[in-house]
């Protein structure tokens, strides 16, 4: 077995816990000089794996059900199934501002400030590819409790959940996200492909 796999299995049973995302919604109230709130992203990926994605993007600050700690995440759901996911782990909405991405990929655990992106495509139920954020950036442009709007370039590493092979991937896109609930998978998240 490829040491890959040591690190992307756990990342697929973090895609199953973090599928059970609820997208609550904001303030969707309207009157007459107000229009609904909007809630959708788009992406690229090139690299070892090529897709667009889009579909709709939630963010949210959830619980971590075994540790008790609290972490913001930002989901962004894919039409056909896949999703990009950018965590940090520490509660609060961040301002604007360009954030770096943490190497998820080595052994380094990162800090509470640190955000990390996981992107995983294909079905839930059986994907295809997954990927870790080795570097990139998270850019906010605008920030309320109750929308997110912003963009982001990934630069990932992981590779074919199906063919066994280790690739490195390019995912950028933009979001308009809505604040919502948002589950924390237990086990402190998924860094570099590991429970923590």
């Amino acid at each position: 077995m490829k040491a890959h796999y040591a690190k992307v299995y756990p990342i697929v049973a973090l895609a199953a816990a973090v599928m059970l995302v609820t997208a609550c919604g904001g303030d969707s109230s309207t009157g007459p000089d107000q229009t609904p709130a909007t809630s959708s992203f788009t992406a690229s990926i090139s690299g070892g794996s090529s897709a667009s994605l889009k579909g709709l993007a939630t963010f949210g600050t959830g619980t971590d059900p075994q540790t008790g700690d609290q972490a913001f995440g930002l989901f962004l759901s894919d039409t056909t199934g896949g999703y990009v996911y950018i965590v940090r782990e520490q509660a609060g909405v961040p301002p604007t501002g360009t954030y770096p991405l943490f190497d998820a990929t080595g052994d380094a655990t990162p800090g509470p400030s640190d955000y990390f992106a996981l992107a995983l495509l294909g079905p839930s139920t059986s994907p295809t590819a997954a990927y870790t954020s080795r570097s990139g950036s998270f850019t906010i442009t605008s920030s309320s409790a109750n929308e997110l709007k912003g963009t982001f370039t990934i630069n990932g590493f992981g590779g074919s959940l199906t063919a066994g092979d280790t690739a490195t991937a390019t995912i950028t896109g933009s979001f308009d996200a809505l604040g919502g609930s948002v589950n924390i998978p237990g086990g402190r998240l998924v860094a570099g492909g590991r429970a923590r």
